[in-house]
């Protein structure tokens, strides 16, 4: 049957029925920068250790000490020199000493000057 047979039969008369939409969705995804921030908070922590200092005070005293006898050189043999007089060979006029220091010289720093070491 062919469409003007159909129409003159009367099958064309209903109305066309119109169904609600069917709904497809398509999702799109397009990147957008978003700030984020981060608070970083440093903090600088100061420990004090004590760590020793060592001070050294030196003082100085002046002794008097008793002068050596003196002997006449007649009195003297030949043999002995007026600066070895002594057993050990220590003589006060000689110019050192067996400990390096002289009886006649401070050998140490002034006592006003503290010493650092």
């Amino acid at each position: 049957m062919s469409k003007p047979e159909m129409a003159a039969q009367g099958c064309m008369s209903f109305p066309p029925i119109v169904c609600d939409p069917q709904i497809i969705a398509r999702d799109f995804y397009h990147p957008r920068p978003q700030p984020v921030i981060h608070p970083v908070q440093v903090i600088n922590r100061h420990h004090f250790v004590p760590v020793p200092q060592h001070y050294y005070t030196v003082t100085e005293r002046n002794v008097a000490v008793p002068p050596v006898p003196t002997v006449p050189m007649s009195s003297l043999p030949t043999s002995v020199s007026p600066a070895s007089t002594s057993p050990s060979g220590f003589s006060p006029y000689s110019a050192g000493s067996p400990s390096g220091i002289s009886p006649y010289s401070a050998g140490t720093p002034s006592a006003s000057k503290p010493y650092r070491g």
